[in-house]
């Protein structure tokens, strides 16, 4: 078993490894599928050119209907552009002195071509079925444990809240009752028991790759053997040969009954019994077999256990998995599954996996690797997130443990439950993503989950303002927020706090009513939260819910430049501060409503005004409001704070009019994006959200830099020696001068080469220079034919 084990890994390892070095081009079909920009230009029909059948390897004789795939097809031009990108010949090094670097490269090349003659090419990984449904039996379990556990604290605190003595709670709280309230819980695990195991299932999967040139039979013949080498005479492991799809299989059957019994047969049965008795002790045993035969009020009361233990002694008889592999389409082809029924395969395209429409949608290209996983998986993902169980729990706690304020926390409870079922339970659609290489790498996605946060009926309007700047933007973000998503996520937060501090609230109430000696202190601390602190915290919520859902448009830009003016900073040159260019960065919002932006502010300066008020009482020092200034320029105003390092470009301030809100680092800059923004505006393309980088940009800057850093340098040095001839001179004639009294000189001056060692310019501008390769990465976000699609391009200097 050992052996079959350790094939098991080899086999994985194969799948991650790379091709031969110079693997054949992919071609691209002819076929076109015609595809409608959803909410982008609804008059436009778009021809995306689909990929041929070769290039989508073994997909295209799996089942249609399959819950995950994952291919790596061409790993070799990642491998081999991994080992290329070496600047400092890191991955592969001589200790050799004596080789040439002509004799030290044909070494590497050589190394690399033996490598790529042992890779293999086209790996697949897939799962037919299986895994969705065990995957949501496991996050049941998952949300059940939780939630039982937080009912159980939430009970045990609010029991120890109301006793007259604490310490009394060991006695108070049996083994027993703790048993109960965990089965109580267990709502999955009780289906799962009474069905006798029939919703676990045995997944199917299939994995795969093509060897090397002329190794396929000696590698077929390899994994044969040793899964064969696993049988063991009565370890439930048998060979196993059959015939399917024009091919032999071979491999072995494992019945699970006969190889958990054979297993068993090792284990010191008498001797683990007598371990457990002690280490448990007889009390506990004691405890636990009165919890169980009193299982009133779970989900396991009524159950008949002796026909439970018959029909999971059925299933495991008749359970088995086989293990074995096939050569397939050039293919050597391992499946794990229930039996030899359960191995699908299909002869034409049309059924296949790669007939699914994603695949058809996603343009052509050297494909280099695909991900693709089902409705079915990725809905089973969602039962492992939010808790929506805990808080049902949380709201029966206070209902059967009360606190004095139990009726508003269930009330609560109930609220924030349906709430995070709204948040996580969304439509889904297959996913699908792939790897292109295409002047770099270029990684194209559709479907999946389909996720709220963007608003895809409205245009992206700062779109064309950032491309008004002439390329100039090293980084840009934009994105429409669903602003109705938002106000779900704001509601939750508030019933969320609302929830935490009725439970504090409660919990301090319980306490009060057997604790009189405190009510005092209660009180006044309850006074003082609800006159002083609610109030300005209650303004402040209630100013931003306005700015965000009101006042300002769900857009948001995020803009980057590398032409910002040098603030006015103490101690620097003035050439620097003239020469050099900082960061220039902006976040900027449409206003939807400016009156009620305008009483937004109002609020939040009202509630500034009065938290420094208490400050100042506090503090017994008057701490007064800052004192803004503002400039304006046409229906644009700047408001701004006058810091002393301002300079005419450096302006950190917030800029408003009726139609934009700026808050950025530069005045100048927000009024030139201003005069762009009514140029825009009739004609934004692009939907949902878009993210850039130009990396070329910031290797402009960092080359402007150096040439700086090179300048100060020379001047540093200039300076240096002109100081040091002066101080030559001054010796020289102090020398002189001792000389015509004693006759004897008092020496040379000594230059001293103290200080910080000078920037190696040269060394620097190399490596930038090989930075150069990256030039940017863009990433869109959109909706096309009610499906998300994506597209994350990774673009590399040719």
């Amino acid at each position: 078993m050992k052996r079959c084990y350790l094939w098991m890994v080899l086999m994985m390892l194969g799948l991650v490894a790379c091709q031969k070095k110079e693997p054949a081009t992919a071609e691209v079909g002819e076929t076109v599928v015609e595809s409608l920009q959803a909410q982008e230009n609804p008059e436009e029909v778009v021809k995306v050119p689909v990929l041929g059948e070769d290039a989508l390897g073994f997909a295209t004789r799996l089942p249609k209907e399959v819950e995950l795939y994952v291919a790596l097809h061409h790993p070799g031009d990642l491998f081999n552009a991994l080992m290329s990108f070496d600047p400092a010949g890191l991955w592969i090094q001589y200790e050799d002195e004596s080789m040439t670097k002509e004799e030290k490269q044909k070494e590497v090349d050589k190394i690399m071509q033996e490598m790529n003659e042992m890779l293999v090419d086209n790996a697949f990984f897939c799962v037919e079925s299986g895994l969705a449904s065990n995957v949501e039996l496991a996050g049941d379990v998952y949300q059940d444990m939780n939630a039982t556990q937080m009912k159980l604290g939430v009970k045990v605190l609010a029991h120890l809240l109301k006793m007259e003595n604490p310490a009394l709670f060991a006695e108070e709280l049996q083994m027993q009752e703790w048993l109960g309230e965990w089965m109580n819980g267990m709502d999955t695990v009780a289906r799962v028991v009474e069905s006798g195991g029939e919703a676990v299932q045995i997944p199917s999967i299939y994995m795969g790759f093509e060897p090397p040139d002329e190794r396929m039979q000696e590698w077929y013949e390899h994994f044969v053997e040793g899964l064969e080498a696993a049988e063991v005479d009565g370890n439930g492991v048998k060979p196993l040969s059959f015939e399917k799809y024009g091919t032999e299989f071979h491999g072995v059957e494992l019945n699970l009954s006969q190889w958990l019994n054979a297993a068993a047969e090792d284990v010191d049965q008498e001797n683990l019994g007598e371990d457990l008795d002690e280490a448990l002790g007889e009390e506990l045993g004691e405890d636990v077999g009165k919890a169980v035969e009193d299982l009133v009020g779970t989900p396991f009361e009524g159950m008949d256990f002796s026909k439970v233990i018959e029909e999971w002694t059925k299933k495991w008889e008749s359970m088995s998995l086989i293990f074995v592999v096939g050569k397939v389409d050039d293919h050597l082809v391992f499946f794990m599954g229930e039996n030899a029924e359960a191995l699908h395969l299909v002869d034409q395209v049309d059924g296949s996996l790669a007939s699914n429409e994603e695949f058809s949608v996603l343009g052509g290209g050297r494909l280099l690797g695909a991900l693709y996983a089902s409705d079915e998986l990725i809905r089973s993902v969602q039962t492992w997130r939010g808790s929506e169980k805990i808080f049902k729990a949380l709201g029966k706690a206070f209902q059967e443990e009360t606190l004095p304020n139990s009726e508003v926390l269930v009330e609560q409870c109930s609220a924030l439950a349906a709430m995070e079922k709204r948040r996580v339970r969304l439509p889904v659609d297959d996913y699908l993503l792939m790897c292109f290489r295409d002047q770099g790498l270029r990684f194209e996605s559709v479907g999946g989950t389909r996720n709220d946060e963007l608003d895809y009926s409205k245009p992206l309007r700062m779109v064309p303002v950032a491309d008004g700047l002439e390329g100039s933007l090293f980084f840009r973000c934009h994105w429409m927020g669903n602003q109705k998503r938002q106000a779900l996520e704001m509601d939750y937060a508030e019933a969320l706090v609302g929830l935490l501090a009725g439970m504090i609230d409660g919990g301090c109430l319980a306490f009060l009513e057997r604790s009189e000696e405190s009510s005092g202190w209660y009180e006044s601390s309850k006074k003082i939260y609800d006159e002083v602190v609610a109030p300005e915290v209650v303004r402040f919520w209630g100013a931003y819910r306005k700015l965000s859902l009101q006042a300002l448009d769900g857009e948001v830009a995020m803009l980057m430049d590398f032409n910002g003016g040098m603030p006015r900073v103490p101690g620097l040159p003035a050439q620097v501060i003239a020469q050099g260019k900082v960061p220039r960065v902006m976040l900027a919002r449409p206003v939807k409503d400016r009156a009620a932006l305008n009483s937004a502010y109002d609020d939040v300066e009202t509630t500034v005004e009065n938290v420094l008020d208490y400050v100042s009482i506090l503090s017994e020092t008057e701490l007064p409001m800052p004192d803004f200034l503002s400039a304006s320029k046409g229906d644009l105003t700047t408001w701004f704070y006058p810091f002393p390092t301002l300079s005419d470009d450096f302006v950190p301030g917030v800029s408003v009019s009726d139609e934009l809100m700026m808050i950025g680092t530069s005045k100048h800059w927000a009024e030139e994006v201003y005069d762009l923004w009514g140029d825009g505006l009739d004609s934004p393309t692009v939907h949902g959200s878009l993210v850039e980088l130009r990396f070329d940009l910031l290797w402009d800057a960092a080359e402007a830099w150096l040439v700086i850093a090179e300048q100060e340098q020379q001047r540093v040095r200039e300076e240096q020696e002109k100081l040091e001839e002066e101080a030559r001179a001054n010796e020289r004639a102090l020398a002189a001068d001792s000389s015509e009294d004693d006759g004897e000189p008092d020496g040379e001056l000594e230059s001293s080469d103290e200080g910080d060692d000078p920037l190696d310019v040269e060394q620097v501008r190399k490596v930038l220079n090989y930075l150069r390769t990256f030039e940017s990465i863009r990433w869109q976000r959109r909706m096309e034919q009610g499906r998300e699609r994506g597209t994350l391009e990774i673009k590399l200097a040719s």
